[in-house]
């Protein structure tokens, strides 16, 4: 078993990395607009899978430092879609940390997919099945529309000609074309989470305005860091942000996806190289390629911009989820010595400077 999940999240990133990178360096810029008034905080959750509680603690940290008093729109893509939903029941007190932090460390690798030796991708249905309990029953929460916060998640389609135009950013407001508050809330969750080779694309029933066919990951192409569905919100709303907050999890290192490719048997590590790629590429590469990406298409924007990852030690495998307990107390106790960092300062620095 653990062979098998160490197989799902190497060759998953090996796919993401390579096509996420690629068009976070080609995307053609939206313009940035500056706005006769500001108004907020936007918070960016990025893609975690199984570090989804890394997030979780750093959001649990900036809420209870005051962070997220005036919070106006959340992006998130990926297991940062499922964080984005998370916050937006608990900032509108319908849901606490404390239940949040009791289902984290309630959940495993079987909470998610069946643990078969099958070949990939893996069935979801228990994930499926997690979702529609907590968002239906607990939290009455049925479509888009029922966010009380303007948010946006972002999936990738699969059946468009044109691979720049995959990401779609799916708002409760229609602060683009696609948008549609009428949506099904679990399945745009577990389209945004689908990520490839690794889970099963997934469908959107009774939609008008996406392409027909299947969706997966929002984090693969463009949307590898959600900042471009803030500023469609800034257009939408005819109003800037006083601040943008992007959080992350731990980055890959390194040492981490050697390891993981020498347990799965891949001891040739050259051969990664001759594919172009390499583990740097897909350790910290594309993050930093988004960061970059922002402060050249949105240069207002970024200098208001802070990053908030979490520098803990250990190596938590993507699709390993029976540790989310560990992964959310080391993320809690680093998070309370360290507060998010200037995007310039964060870029100038690299993570040492957390460290």
């Amino acid at each position: 078993m653990r062979r098998f999940l160490q197989s799902i999240g190497v060759l998953a990133c090996l796919i993401g990395a390579t096509i996420g990178l690629y068009y976070i360096l080609r995307q053609a810029p939206e313009p940035e607009e500056t706005m006769d008034r500001s108004e907020g905080t936007a918070i960016v959750i990025t893609g975690a899978a199984a570090r989804i509680s890394q997030e979780a603690a750093l959001l649990e940290q900036l809420y209870n430092t005051g962070e997220l008093k005036n919070v106006t729109f959340i992006s998130g893509v990926s297991s940062g879609a499922l964080n984005a939903v998370i916050l937006n029941a608990i900032l509108s007190r319908k849901y606490t940390w404390k239940r949040y932090r009791n289902l984290l460390y309630s959940m495993n690798n079987q909470s998610v997919f069946y643990s078969t030796e099958q070949p990939l991708p893996v069935n979801t249905d228990p994930l499926r099945k997690l979702l529609t309990t907590v968002l239906h029953d607990t939290l009455r929460y049925f479509k888009l529309k029922d966010l009380p916060y303007p948010t946006s998640l972002s999936i990738v389609s699969l059946n468009i000609k044109s691979w720049a135009d995959h990401t779609f950013r799916l708002c409760n407001l229609k602060i683009n074309l696609e948008s549609d508050p009428e949506l099904d809330l679990v399945e745009v969750l577990m389209a945004s989470s689908a990520f490839p080779l690794a889970f099963p694309p997934v469908r959107i029933s009774k939609n008008s305005t996406l392409p027909s066919g299947r969706f997966i990951d929002g984090g693969t192409i463009a949307d590898y860091i959600p900042y471009r569905a803030v500023l469609e919100f800034e257009k939408f709303s005819r109003h800037n942000v006083n601040r943008m907050i992007i959080v992350s999890r731990k980055l890959d290192t390194n040492e981490g996806l050697k390891s993981e490719l020498l347990n799965m048997g891949i001891n040739r590590l050259d051969l990664v190289d001759k594919l172009g790629i390499t583990l740097e590429d897909l350790a910290q590469r594309s993050f930093f390629s988004g960061l970059e990406s922002l402060m050249k298409e949105a240069p207002v924007l970024s200098e208001k911009t802070l990053i908030y990852l979490p520098a803990i030690p250990g190596e938590y495998p993507l699709f390993d989820f029976n540790n989310l307990k560990e992964q959310y107390l080391a993320s809690r106790e680093w998070a309370r010595l360290h507060k998010p960092l200037a995007l310039a300062d964060f870029l100038k620095n690299g993570i040492s400077i957390y460290e």
